[in-house]
């Protein structure tokens, strides 16, 4: 099986996998996360614990940032975020594994 690339940009490209006799068997899409989990630390430094303390009129934050390819595949398996499916997304995103792509410290 071999890979064709049929798009690609800076962050992310999609491959055909093809078989000797030409038929398609799949298509994947590949996505660097290094620039996200960057930029999140950087944001989760600046909004570490206490910093939105006194402000109480913040009702709607930023908790997360997380690449394109993995949310779709996020949604697929718990559905949109909604207050219907809160809790399996913020199970996801307090997983001590998955702490690299909040934006804050402490639980969401």
């Amino acid at each position: 099986m071999a890979g064709k690339v049929v798009s690609q940009k800076t962050d992310r490209k999609t491959v055909l996998d093809v078989n000797d006799m030409g038929a398609i068997e799949g298509v994947y899409t590949i996505q660097r996360a290094d620039p996200i989990l960057a930029k999140n630390r950087i944001e989760r430094n600046a909004n570490g614990k206490g910093v939105q303390r006194g402000n109480t009129q913040e009702h709607w934050r930023k908790v997360a940032d997380i690449p394109e390819v993995l949310y779709y595949q996020l949604v697929e398996k718990f559905g949109k975020p909604s207050r219907d499916n809160w809790s399996d997304w913020s199970k996801w995103l307090n997983d001590y594994d998955n702490r690299f792509f909040r934006t804050t410290e402490g639980r969401v």
